[in-house]
């Protein structure tokens, strides 16, 4: 499962280290430089890690080349630091509904039989 996570989350992981912000000049050698060291810390640990670590190459790799990525500029740290973690539901009363909706007769005659 760990694997899938972060097969699915490596692309946009890339395309974010590609991305430079606004006014900044970065080396044109930097996105395939963190994208070389992200790619060979998951195969090397894929290869050489303990059975327990190799579920967690992906994950380590890309905390690997975010690091990597860190001095050149590429990786914005701040849409971490200023997203809410932890957030409250508003409080209201959730009513009480004894219309029965579409949803309700759609199934109705199934239920029915």
């Amino acid at each position: 499962m760990l694997m899938l996570i972060a097969a699915t989350v490596i692309l946009a992981v890339f395309r974010i280290l590609t991305y430079a912000p606004d006014g900044k000049i970065i080396s044109p050698l930097a996105a395939p430089l963190a994208s070389i060291v992200t790619l060979a810390t998951i195969a090397v640990l894929l290869l050489r890690a303990p059975r327990g670590i190799r579920l967690w190459s992906p994950i380590i790799g890309i905390v690997v080349g975010c690091i990597v990525a860190l001095p050149f500029g590429l990786y914005d740290s701040s849409l971490v630091v200023e997203s809410p973690w932890i957030g409250f539901p508003e409080i209201t009363w959730p009513g009480l509904e004894l219309t029965p909706s579409l949803k309700f007769w759609a199934v109705a005659d199934v239920a029915a039989v």
